[in-house]
């Protein structure tokens, strides 16, 4: 299951965190949205098996498609 983290601040850096080390989820099933992709390729280079993006809308449909294809 992918789960999407909007924004890589303080929180959400947190939560990226807390989800990668943990058992609920692989690195490769996050994904993460900010605008500053600065903030973004330093998230990823503790996990990089993530997924980055500064597109909000492609964060959500990411998860989406994921989702549809866990149904059928």
């Amino acid at each position: 299951m992918k789960i999407a983290i909007i924004g890589a601040g303080h929180i959400g850096s947190a939560i990226v965190t807390c989800l990668a080390q943990g058992h609920l989820y692989n690195e490769k099933d996050i994904i993460v949205s900010n605008p500053n992709i600065d903030k973004l390729e330093r998230l990823q280079e503790h996990f990089p098996a993530i997924h980055i993006t500064t597109d909000n809308q492609q964060a959500i449909s990411e998860i989406g498609r994921a989702s549809c294809r866990e149904r059928v």
